[in-house]
């Protein structure tokens, strides 16, 4: 099992960015939409 962090960065505005705890035990990851808006993102993993 694998256990990080995952940034959802928002380019155009910082005020939409967001920190994930992820736990990866499977080889996908289903990231929800409801707090993501349309356009560009950029996303780490730490």
């Amino acid at each position: 099992m694998i256990l990080k962090e995952m940034l959802q960065l928002r380019p155009s505005n910082k005020h939409l960015d967001f920190e994930t705890a992820i736990s990866l035990s499977k080889p996908n990851l289903l990231i929800p939409d409801n707090r993501l808006v349309d356009g560009r993102w950029n996303i780490k993993f730490n």
